[in-house]
């Protein structure tokens, strides 16, 4: 077995906190944003990096062998550990990053952040087994502090549990409860799509989101599903210029309908050029509405990528995977949106998509 302690690729950690800006569940969803060009996850809004020395809150435990920082955390950590030193407890000064790795501008490789990143925990492992150390004081220091608006209203949660209608419509969403506790499932219906719409709009997706339970899994496939489609629904019944788009669509099928046996005419009518005729052809033949589904979700309500993956391709495996009827059907759907669960007790099929 070749064993190797460090990761070629940093970690970083966040919690996820969202504001009430952000809406809960679908309210306030007015669909997603513009994603930006190069993905950056720092200053999403709700996101708070979590160093992992301020996970360490209770000293007893002690520190746990794998607990890896990145070269940020391991500099956040000298500068806390610099911040509450006395002349007891102090840092020696070999390991001040400016001497071990220069103020000029110099390459700074992983494997002398490794090497640092080591020593700085020596020392703080030293302060973590003495209770009259400033250990404490550095873990304060590192904590992601808590956000109130991110609690969960415990009273409001159970009645929404009556609400639910995805729980009525489905043959296995209803055992999420017997999984996970009305709180948790509360938190994760009214956070989830914020949170994914978050990391849209900073370039941050595809995601995985990881659940030990199966139906926890598909309760928030489902949940988010749902959150899209009443949002879209919204969308549909307010906006002026998805109304205009529609009678431009409908105008284009009666026109298309009304020119019938015209677009196999060879000759023009009386009065009409033959330009005339190749424009009237033109319109009808090459327009870009010949591909519009009013039924299609729309961009900024799905997370389904057509540019990678296109409508045929995706209509040729839908057909696949309603055959049969082995996938539920809220699946399919989800999947139109881009959104997909992945557990053992799927159809193989559905899995391999």
């Amino acid at each position: 077995m070749i064993k190797y302690p460090h990761r070629y690729s940093d970690l970083r950690k966040f919690i996820y906190q969202p504001p009430k800006s952000l809406g809960v569940g679908s309210s306030h969803f007015a669909g997603l944003g513009k994603v930006m060009k190069y993905g950056r996850v720092d200053g999403t809004p709700g996101l708070e990096i979590i160093h992992p020395v301020g996970a360490l809150f209770d000293p007893t435990h002690g520190m746990p062998d794998d607990l890896a920082l990145e070269p940020c955390d391991s500099l956040r950590l000298y500068r806390a550990m610099e911040k509450v030193s006395t002349s007891k407890y102090s840092i020696p000064d070999e390991l001040d990053y400016r001497k071990v790795f220069g103020i000029t501008g110099n390459v700074i490789k992983k494997a002398d952040t490794v090497v640092w990143e080591a020593s700085l925990k020596l020392v703080l492992k030293k302060w973590m087994a003495d209770a009259a150390s400033p250990f404490t004081k550095v873990v304060a220091l590192l904590q992601t502090k808590s956000n109130p608006e991110s609690t969960i209203d415990v009273a409001m949660a159970a009645e929404a549990v009556k609400q639910e209608n995805i729980l009525n419509g489905t043959k296995f969403a209803g055992e999420a409860y017997g999984d996970g506790d009305v709180v948790t499932l509360a938190y994760l219906r009214q956070k989830t799509l914020p949170l994914l719409a978050s990391l849209h709009v900073a370039n941050a997706l595809p995601a995985l989101m990881f659940s030990y339970s199966r139906s926890i899994c598909e309760y928030i496939c489902l949940q988010v599903t749902t959150q899209l489609k009443e949002a879209e629904d919204r969308f549909r019944e307010t906006d002026p210029r998805w109304k205009a788009k529609i009678k431009e669509w409908e105008l284009y099928l009666e026109r298309k309908k009304k020119m019938g046996n015209k677009m196999r005419k060879v000759k023009p009518d009386d009065g009409e050029t033959k330009f005339d005729m190749e424009r009237d052809h033109a319109d009808v033949e090459f327009s870009s509405l010949d591909s519009f589904n009013p039924a299609d979700p729309l961009p900024q309500f799905s997370f389904g990528d057509f540019k990678r993956y296109s409508k045929t391709e995706w209509e040729s495996d839908q057909r696949e995977l309603e055959r049969g009827g082995y996938i539920p059907l809220e699946l399919v759907d989800a999947f139109r949106r881009g959104i997909g669960v992945h557990h053992s007790g799927l159809n193989l099929k559905y899995r391999q998509m």
